[in-house]
């Protein structure tokens, strides 16, 4: 363990520090930049899903592929959940591919804490037919593009015969923004 690390018989440190970072269990892994700036709270988590390092140091995405650890995201924010068919890196790099632009506009417009809008790519997996019958979506077609807001009970999916693209994609999360997207209830 090259990191520093808190010996367990400090027990005002360790107190302290579960407090300030909310510490759930042991081991528990925080990453902190050179200017003090929290990386992840759950550097645990990141290594057993990403164990080759491949979005180390595992800073904030614009774009998530959903999975059973992240599901509890969706508790405290609405997000744009792209289901697709399979679970192929192809098929995950070209829903990113529509996604990611659309990711980045809307952090770069809306940084007000309000309007914090998640993005999701859902390959067909039991993580997204857990989703899809929480919100009791009963359509299983993919690519299906849908705004998912657990947090006021709501869904909305974009129409049907639309192709997903990244225009396509902005307009239907304008109509969020701008109170004009249709929900229906999910519960």
């Amino acid at each position: 363990m090259p990191w520093p690390s808190v010996p367990y018989s400090n027990t005002t440190l360790r107190q302290d520090l579960t407090e300030c970072f909310n510490v759930l269990g042991i081991p528990y892994l925080v990453l902190i930049d050179n200017n003090g700036n929290i990386i992840t709270e759950n550097g645990r988590a990141e290594i057993t899903e990403d164990p080759d390092g491949v979005y180390f140091p595992w800073r904030r995405r614009f774009v998530y592929s959903l999975s059973s650890r992240l599901l509890p995201k969706l508790q405290s924010y609405p997000a744009v959940v792209l289901f697709i068919e399979g679970d192929q890196e192809e098929e995950l790099e070209l829903a990113e591919g529509v996604l990611l632009p659309v990711a980045q506009q809307v952090a770069k417009t809306r940084s007000n804490a309000l309007y914090d809008l998640l993005f999701f790519i859902a390959p067909d997996d039991c993580t997204s037919d857990t989703l899809r019958q929480f919100t009791r979506l009963t359509d299983d077609t993919a690519p299906l593009l849908t705004l998912i807001d657990i947090p006021m009970a709501r869904i909305s999916v974009m129409e049907y015969g639309i192709h997903i693209t990244e225009k396509s994609i902005m307009n239907f999360v304008l109509g969020f923004f701008d109170g004009t997207m249709k929900f229906t209830p999910i519960l």
